[in-house]
């Protein structure tokens, strides 16, 4: 890069001519007479001073001080002055100087400065990335606005990125891998510090993966949105697969990134991992985001616990397919494996599950053989009366006694992180003809099916056939759409990403816009299993319907069924086992409106974590609208173990959790109806009910609560007492009626702690 036409070496000069000149007229005037002196004082003008430079974590690092650097002067928004220099310690610049930046650039290849020359409005100047695809320097920067005195220092700062990408266990197949990062800048403005795009959308960046030996250098983002990685896997016979991860967060000045790309898994499951990770600059902590790629179907293993067999009615034995679902031990290992998204430290278990179909005209026999040995076994929920036997060969048989006491848990040796769940459903009188589908059925057969996302648009309806297993997102955009099957949606081939809570996917979607006119949403009859993030989204959309779904999720931020500004809706006969809430209803600061007229029934609820049903906590605003009219009833609770640090908090089994959504005070609760509900032998120090409000809001209204013949069964005497707390807001018109505690009125158990009877107008019946 030239010179521009006023350096500060230029004027430097200048100023030695000046002096030089000034000392020649002083010697004149010394030789003049007496009366012919001139009295005033000449003042010689100050030299350059040298401008020192910093980083906000320390000294410069020498590598960046050895780099070429441009310095630029301005005031009242005209550049004054342009100097180049080989290096910071020979940086200098004239006193009192306003206005200053700095770019030091590791050398010019592939860059160009828009001007280098003073005279022309700040605006005019800034340094430009050729093309972000071939190599570029790294750069850094910095500016001051203060006067330059002898001891000014300008804070320097890294603007470039680095991208380092590895590539490990590369199968001979595989002929190439690119990687496409979308909207990368290409311009810094110099007198403001910002980075742009001169393309509006920003520059596509193509990595070919397997040629990168050495860190790749970038320009940050031109946003700071969310974006997907794009990789293209090229083999030798031909095949192209392109898959994407999604990062939530842009590429920033400074970060060191990693790509690492790992098929060890290729031969043995038809995978690789692509790890995506960045670290800020001057930080030692790294944020993983990952994903597992499909890239060919590898044979379906039998499963590593359990053999299954059904009886069919010629008296034959039939084996089913025995699945997968991860789960995860809370009470163990919750602050280890709270951002351990590729469970890297196998902290999580794996649960299973079988969903064969059965027209359940008489009682179903069912076969278990466990590949390891066992000492005992149980079927719940234990109020089925379900009692194995025990057939030898670590082989037992059970027997589904009717079609309401079919979904069951096999818990051997107590263990229930590797336990069995039996999910039978009825053949669908309703499945289409795979040949001649009607019009708007998205449909997938038997098999593994990867489509990644899958959009249902208005009267739109999903099949998922009993033998499928689909991967991939569902994102509803429309009224009177249908979900429905005996097949399996699974996220476990989505990005679970995120940093103190998962950012993945929402796995079911509806109505992401949030707009106001959307209804008749309904799903039955499918298993959906390892969401990336909320399970079940429904937001802003009234006459609901869930029926009869089986949803197992691990993640933390994993809810199940998440009732939004929701009017008008059933959840019934479903199975349901999170880590976070299992199904929560609420107002929140996306939905607005009220939750209302909600029907939840004959569900079996099993909570690894957060807790069970939960009305709230989100709840609206006073001014706004919160949650009213909603039962939920015959439900059995299976599980929550998780012990509360302390009673004044909503995690349960069954919670009432009263705070705003973007206010001071929250939307009423009320008329709310929790009936014919059993609390199964949960965990010790689990919490079978909780009613709390927040603290400091304006006297916060809960009214109507009512809590009617409930049965908590603790054959092991350590549950966690249940609560209610008010925290001085109030609670009226509240009814314990036939809520027993191992067969004694909980009122009477020693199992119920209120921190204020005064602000709770409760009654025992």
């Amino acid at each position: 890069m030239k010179a521009g036409n006023t350096s500060y070496r230029n004027i430097a000069i200048s100023r030695g001519i000046a002096l030089s000149l000034l000392m020649m007229l002083a010697g004149a005037v010394s030789s003049c007479s007496e009366d012919d002196k001139i009295v005033e004082e000449v003042v010689t003008p100050p030299d350059d001073i040298r401008l020192n430079v910093s980083s906000d974590l320390g000294a410069l690092p020498e590598e960046v001080r050895s780099w070429h650097h441009t310095l630029f002067t301005a005031d009242d928004g005209q550049c004054h002055s342009v100097g180049e220099f080989p290096d910071a310690a020979s940086m200098v610049c004239a006193p009192d100087s306003r206005d200053i930046a700095v770019v030091a650039y590791e050398n010019g290849t592939n860059l160009s400065f828009s001007a280098l020359s003073s005279g022309l409005p700040t605006a005019s100047y800034y340094v430009t990335v050729g093309d972000v695809n071939n190599p570029m320097p790294q750069i850094w920067y910095g500016r001051s606005a203060d006067p330059v005195n002898v001891k000014a220092t300008v804070m320097m700062h890294p603007v470039t990125a680095r991208i380092a990408v590895t590539v490990v266990n590369t199968p001979p197949s595989l002929k190439s891998l690119s990687m496409k990062i979308p909207g990368i800048a290409d311009r810094l403005r110099i007198f403001s510090g910002e980075i742009e795009a001169s393309k509006s959308t920003g520059n596509d960046l193509v990595i070919p993966a397997l040629e990168t030996k050495e860190p790749v250098t970038v320009m940050p983002m031109a946003n700071t949105n969310k974006w997907n990685l794009e990789c293209r896997y090229t083999f030798e016979d031909g095949q192209e697969i392109p898959v994407t991860l999604p990062v939530p967060a842009a590429i920033k000045s400074g970060q060191s990134i990693e790509i690492i790309v790992d098929f060890s898994t290729y031969e043995t499951k038809g995978t690789c991992r692509v790890i995506y990770r960045n670290c800020d600059h001057g930080a030692t902590k790294w944020t993983n985001y990952s994903a597992d790629n499909v890239l060919k179907e590898a044979p379906r293993e039998s499963n590593r616990y359990y053999t299954v067999s059904v009886m069919q009615k010629d008296g034959s034995w039939k084996e089913v397919d025995v699945h997968y679902a991860m789960c995860s031990d809370a009470p163990s290992h919750h602050a280890s494996i709270w951002n351990d998204w590729n469970n890297s430290k196998q902290m999580r278990d794996t649960m299973s599950f079988v969903n064969f179909t059965h027209d359940f005209d008489s009682p179903v026999k069912i076969r278990i053989k466990k590949k390891h040995g066992f000492g005992s076994v149980r079927v719940r929920p234990s109020t089925y009366n379900i009692t194995p036997e025990n057939l030898g060969d670590n082989t037992v048989e059970i027997t589904l006694p009717e079609w309401d006491k079919r979904k069951v848990s096999v818990e051997f040796d107590g263990n229930r992180y590797t336990n069995l769940m039996i999910l039978p459903n009825r053949p669908d009188p309703d499945r289409p003809d795979p040949n001649n589908l009607p019009a708007g059925m998205i449909y997938y057969g038997p098999g593994i099916h990867n489509p990644e996302q899958i959009n249902l648009k208005e009267g739109e309806t999903l099949y998922i056939d009993e033998g499928a297993e689909v991967f991939g997102k569902v994102n509803v955009s429309g009224s009177n759409v249908t979900i429905t099957g005996r097949g399996i949606l699974s996220g476990a081939r989505l990005p679970h990403t995120g940093g103190t809570y998962a950012h993945g996917a929402q796995l079911i979607e509806t109505n992401a816009n949030r707009l106001s006119n959307r209804g008749y949403f309904t799903i039955s009859g499918i298993s959906i299993v390892d969401s990336p993030n909320w399970t079940l989204s429904v937001y802003n959309t009234d006459h609901v319907t869930i029926d009869n779904i089986n949803l197992m999720c691990w993640i933390l931020n994993g809810d199940g069924i998440d009732l939004c500004s929701v009017t008008d809706a059933t959840i019934k006969d479903c199975f349901i086992r999170t880590y976070d809430d299992c199904i929560t209803l609420k107002v929140n600061s996306l939905s607005l409106t009220a939750t209302k007229d909600i029907r939840i029934s004959h569900n079996l609820i099993w909570a690894d974590y957060a807790r069970g049903i939960i009305v709230g906590p989100e709840c609206g605003l006073n001014t706004r609208a919160g949650i009213s009219d909603c039962t939920i009833e015959d439900c059995i609770i299976l599980e929550y173990p998780n012990k509360p640090s302390s009673l004044n908090s909503d995690g349960a089994a069954l919670s009432v959790s009263q705070y705003p959504q973007g206010g001071p005070t929250s939307g009423n609760i009320e008329n709310i109806t929790f009936r014919n509900i059993i609390v199964d032998n949960i965990a010790n120090g689990g919490r079978p009910i909780a009613v709390w409000q927040k603290s400091g809001q304006d006297n916060a209204k809960i009214n109507k609560l009512t809590f009617s013949d409930i049965r908590i069964i603790d054959e092991s005497g350590k549950c966690t007492s249940s609560g209610i707390f008010c925290n001085n807001n109030s609670i009226s018109n509240m009814i314990f009626e036939r809520v027993t505690y191992n067969g004694v009125p909980i009122g009477q158990s020693g199992k119920l702690t209120i921190d204020k009877p005064e602000n709770v107008d409760i009654s025992y019946q």
